[in-house]
């Protein structure tokens, strides 16, 4: 074997080792999972607050269902004491 391909043999096998190294110490870390924000325009004052309160209450039992996945699912709940001008602005957040 020349020189050259002994130099070339040499860089292929240090490339395999620090890819194989990459790839060890990467898969042992924990990963950050994502969060996902899912917000609630909904009546939790006011005459009809039972309503919201329900829709509340559903909302937290499905996340609590859903169990363990990939996302960390963040329920916001905003009392939009049924008026349309506060909705709007509960939507622009």
């Amino acid at each position: 074997m020349n020189k050259t391909a002994k130099i070339i043999l040499g860089v292929i096998i240090a490339a395999m080792i620090v890819s194989a190294g990459y790839v060890f110490f990467m898969s042992g870390k924990p990963k950050m999972k994502e969060t996902v924000k899912i917000g609630f325009s909904i009546p939790l004052t006011g005459d009809i607050a039972f309503i919201g309160e329900g829709m509340r209450d559903a909302a937290i039992m499905a996340r609590e269902e859903i169990g363990e996945t990939k996302y960390n699912y963040e329920l916001l709940f905003e009392d939009d004491k049924l008026d349309p001008r506060i909705d709007a602005t509960i939507g622009n957040k």
